[in-house]
Order: structure tokens, then C-alpha cells, then sequence
């Protein structure tokens, strides 16, 4: 089942383009990196602070995580986010059924700890309405929920040329990688 929380963050981007019915496809793109600084740990509770873009931020590692034991305070914590959200009208075959893939890799036994995952959903929607004042797009899931969702500037003209009733394919994309990088 596909999470209310994927959909709406999904479906804002549902409107990326104006008023011309040939506006079939829409897209956004949004990567973000960070680095930040290990200034203390406590291996006890799996707890470290690390200081990144004026913040201070203290961050437990799951025990799924690697060679906690390989981190030092200095150590440079860099994390990297990209997330992509493709719009357009489906097929008229298409069944609408979710379609998911994820993938997650780990650093080697030993090596600074590391990992990175990747996962992509396929969902169609029913596209209920757009209200450009309020920027929002009502859609109803294959399950039958009606959702309202912020629609990007992105992607608002892709939502004022749809009709009630169109059929919307949301393409998700999001990957993270985070590395430990020793002290220089």
C-alpha cells in the first residue's frame, strides 16, 4: 500500500506546467548536500553530535549500522539527498496498480561507516480538480482516498490543463547516501 505521506509529497509536484491541454508531462528535481563535524561520542547508547550548517545535531545510529566503532570525533559526516517527482497522463491500459523498487548498500566490514539507498514508486491517480488561488490539486488514490496536495510552481501549469476524471501517473524517485569521512 502506497503511504499517504509518499502521495502527497508526490502529487504537490502533481502540477508542473499553464492553461495548454498539451502540457502531457511535468517533472522536478531537487538534490540537497550536507557536511558536518563529529564533535563528540558516546558508544554506549550508539549516540554522536555532529555540528553541520550552524547546527548542532545528536544523531543515534541503528544497530544496523556498520563499524559504529570506526567513527572518531573530527570526523566529517557528509549526507547526500536527491529526490524526483514525474508527472503525466496514463495509458489508457495502464491498471493503476503501484509498482515499488528499493535497493540499500552498506560499507565493508571494517571501513568508515556508510550506506546508501535508493527507492522508486509508480502510482496512478484520479485527478479530482486544481485550485490555482489555494495551489492545490485534489486526486483520489487507487484505494479510494481523496487527497489535497501543494502543487509547485513546477508543476502548475501541467495541473490547470488536466480535467476531472484524467488519469496522472506520479513517477517517485529518492535516494540518500551517507559517508564518514576521517579527520583531515
Amino acid at each position: 500500500m502506497i503511504r499517504p505521506a509518499f502521495l502527497a509529497a508526490a502529487l504537490a509536484l502533481l502540477s508542473l506546467s499553464g492553461c495548454d491541454t498539451d502540457i502531457l508531462s511535468a517533472e522536478r528535481d531537487k538534490t540537497t548536500s550536507s557536511v558536518g563535524t563529529v564533535r563528540e561520542i558516546d558508544p554506549a547508547s550508539r549516540r554522536f553530535v555532529v555540528r553541520a550548517d550552524g547546527q548542532i545535531l545528536t544523531l543515534r545510529a541503528t544497530d544496523t549500522l556498520r563499524n559504529f566503532d570506526q567513527i572518531e570525533v573530527g570526523d566529517r559526516i557528509r549526507v547526500e539527498y536527491e529526490e524526483s517527482v514525474a508527472v503525466g497522463m496514463a495509458l489508457p491500459g495502464d491498471t493503476g496498480q503501484p509498482e515499488a523498487v528499493a535497493a540499500g548498500v552498506a560499507a565493508p566490514e571494517g571501513a568508515k561507516p556508510g550506506a546508501a539507498g535508493f527507492e522508486a514508486v509508480s502510482v496512478v491517480v484520479d485527478f479530482i480538480a486544481y485550485d490555482p488561488r489555494a495551489r492545490t490539486a485534489t486526486i483520489r488514490t487507487q484505494e479510494g482516498d481523496i487527497l489535497r496536495v501543494a502543487v509547485p510552481r513546477e508543476m502548475r501549469k501541467f495541473a490547470r490543463a488536466r480535467q476531472p476524471g484524467d488519469r496522472i501517473v506520479v513517477d517517485y524517485e529518492r535516494a540518500v547516501a551517507v559517508f564518514v569521512e576521517p579527520a583531515a
